[in-house]
């Protein structure tokens, strides 16, 4: 009968051993993505807010620097409203801020990012934030890197992505990124 407490001792064993061995699964990401909805008064109406809520961290594959990302943003961008080649500069920005639902020079207003192409540093602070046009929107890195979530409308509202790794990030929204070619892309070095 010395079976049973010799049988408790090792199941103790073992589940000490397994606790230990989980105590450094724990999810230690600086991701720093919030949405948030701004007070706006329009035409004396007034839209109800929300303070900036953080949006649970999800782990991502570690990326590998491209080469020649430039080609692959004029690919992925080539038809996107507003892109004219240029990739604005931002390097060593600790924020940068894209406006979502931005006006085109072709008639199709709010269908488009604000500059369409960045390239940041790693650490930069990026901030979605919407003009209120074109309907509902999102923002959604197509390899799983981001997303704001569902599309939503309305001015002010807000997503915010700091960029720990280095890679290309190509992103849309998904209503409109596929018909309307509401795209954009984030260069990420080191």
């Amino acid at each position: 009968m010395t079976w049973q407490p010799l049988r408790r001792q090792v199941l103790q064993g073992m589940v000490v051993a397994a606790t230990g061995g989980l105590a450094g699964c724990s999810n230690d990401s600086t991701n720093d993505d919030r949405k948030a909805s701004n007070a706006t008064s329009v035409d004396g109406k007034t839209q109800t807010t929300a303070e900036p809520q953080p949006q649970t961290a999800t782990a991502t594959a570690t990326r590998t620097p491209v080469a020649n990302p430039e080609e692959k943003v004029d690919n992925w961008l080539k038809h996107a409203q507003i892109y004219d080649g240029t990739i604005l500069d931002e390097r060593d920005q600790p924020r940068v801020t894209v406006s979502v639902g931005a006006d085109a020079k072709d008639g199709f207003d709010g269908f488009s990012f604000d500059p369409p192409a960045i390239r940041i540093t790693t650490g930069t602070e990026v901030t979605w934030l919407w003009t209120g046009d074109g309907g509902k929107h999102n923002v959604t890195e197509i390899d799983g890197g981001f997303t704001s979530g569902e599309p939503e409308s309305g001015g002010g509202t807000m997503f915010v992505h700091t960029f720990d790794q280095a890679g290309l990030y190509r992103y849309k929204c998904t209503s409109h990124g596929n018909e309307l070619n509401m795209r954009g892309a984030v260069i990420v070095e080191y």
